[in-house]
């Protein structure tokens, strides 16, 4: 069962790395159907800075009230995972990458303990950015859901940073190859467990082939 709320918790968010077929959502819906806990999976491309066409990062957290049934405990202690973050680690210099550096900035507050307004309506045009509160004050007397227990997944493939590691003969990626394969530090920063997943081997698959499906 959760902890309870006045319990002390530190959660350890996860970046999976690996090739794309390798399995890293596969992965997360066996962990959790081992842990009964509510699951959403998103792509970081189809989200955007407050204001630009496209879903918001804070569309994460509904998500994981729908996955929970409404019951906001339960979904306090859920999983997000984000999809193809790679995809935001952009190094061109365009006027893109100032979106995904902010798609980036949008994502880290949601990590870093967020409270999001419950009382917040759709529209028929979508969410009105005026009701849009997103805060990490405790004392909030709102109607609010917490992502200080959520724990955040991002995956993604990262093909040119796993090949400079394949390259140098490193396994596992340190902070500083992140900030420089494009993610913000301070989002580095929040990914405690960093996890490398190599490309499936013809032997892999053929044992996937002949198991059992979970």
């Amino acid at each position: 069962p959760p902890r309870g709320r006045g319990e002390p918790y530190h959660k350890r968010n996860v970046l999976l790395l690996g090739p794309s077929g390798v399995g890293k959502t596969a992965l997360l819906r066996a962990a959790r159907l081992a842990v009964d806990a509510p699951l959403v999976t998103a792509d970081a491309t189809a989200f955007s800075a407050t204001g630009y066409v496209g879903r918001e990062a804070s569309d994460l957290a509904w998500s994981l009230l729908g996955a929970a049934d409404g019951d906001a405990d339960l979904a306090s202690f859920g999983v997000c995972c984000v999809d193809e973050v790679d995809k935001l680690c952009s190094s061109t210099g365009t006027a893109g990458e100032v979106n995904t550096r902010d798609v980036q900035a949008a994502l880290l507050k949601l990590v870093e303990d967020a409270e999001i307004d419950l009382d917040e309506r759709r529209t028929s045009s979508g969410r009105e950015p005026s009701k849009k509160r997103i805060t990490a004050d405790p004392d909030s007397t709102f109607n609010t859901f917490s992502t200080k227990r959520v724990l955040f997944v991002f995956c993604g493939a990262f093909t040119k940073l796993l090949a400079d590691l394949e390259r140098r003969g490193d396994f596992t990626a340190s902070p500083d190859d992140l900030v420089a394969a494009g993610l913000i530090r301070e989002l580095v920063g929040r990914l405690a467990v960093r996890v490398r997943l190599d490309a499936l081997s013809v032997a892999d698959l053929e044992d996937i082939l002949a198991a059992d499906s979970y």
